[in-house]
């Protein structure tokens, strides 16, 4: 268990209904954002901006530009868990993920909050839905240590909040990954934690974001979640720029 000043964590919080609510009177009305970064140069401690091809940039730039296609898809011994949990997260409002493997849009939106309030940098809510149900609301910040760039993103619980802390990186063919992965031996910031009061609890989760841009100029992204490092969900995303 860390202390929470450890590592720079969102001071919001939601309540037994998360949704919206977590960020409606917690919004910035004096700045304009579109993205989920103002810029991607944030990040030139991690990869070169020549490396990453021009289409992702822009997407993580100007994200309100964007439509967002999904497929989820739970591997099947988490299943039973997964539609327990399903029950809960209809009325939280929060990690709100369907069952089927059916494509789904998830239509949303990029807000700017409070920096006094979230207590981060620049803070930004990317508050996503499938048809009126909301799926995530996610507070988008940075955070630096040891010479290195994190995303620091923050997903308001009831009473809590979870806290996913990635590297950014170039792949293959220009793409990027972002990871909560740590390398073994490592001791950095990247890791999945819950914030309750003042203590930081590290959890044992992992994600990782593969996203690469097509021929035609769609993204496609691979969102995979590991539990004790056992896969128990992966998402694919289609992007698309809108008209």
């Amino acid at each position: 268990m860390l202390k929470k000043d450890t590592i720079p964590v969102s001071h919001i919080r939601g309540n037994v209904r998360v949704g919206e609510n977590a960020v409606e009177e917690k919004l910035d009305r004096t700045r304009n954002v579109s993205g989920l970064v103002d810029s991607m140069d944030l990040y030139e401690t991690e990869f070169h901006r020549e490396n990453i091809a021009s289409g992702i940039l822009d997407f993580y730039e100007n994200t309100d530009r964007y439509r967002l296609f999904s497929r989820v898809k739970w591997l099947s011994w988490f299943l039973p868990f997964a539609a327990v949990y399903k029950c809960i997260s209809r009325i939280t409002r929060q990690i709100n993920l369907p069952l089927r493997k059916k494509e789904y849009e998830m239509t949303g939106e990029v807000l700017p909050i409070q920096e006094e309030v979230d207590g981060r940098a620049s803070p930004r809510a990317w508050i996503r839905k499938i048809g009126s149900e909301t799926v995530f609301v996610a507070l988008y910040s940075h955070h630096n240590h040891n010479g290195r760039t994190y995303m620091n993103i923050a997903l308001p619980l009831p009473f809590s909040a979870m806290t996913g802390i990635l590297t950014l990186s170039e792949q293959n063919n220009r793409g990027l990954r972002l990871t909560s992965k740590r390398e073994k031996g490592e001791r950095d910031h990247s890791g999945t934690y819950l914030a309750i009061r003042d203590k930081l609890i590290s959890l044992p989760l992992e994600e990782q974001f593969d996203v690469h841009e097509e021929a035609d100029g769609t993204l496609s992204a691979t969102h995979r979640m590991w539990i004790f490092s056992i896969p128990f969900l992966v998402i694919d995303y289609r992007i698309t720029k809108k008209e």
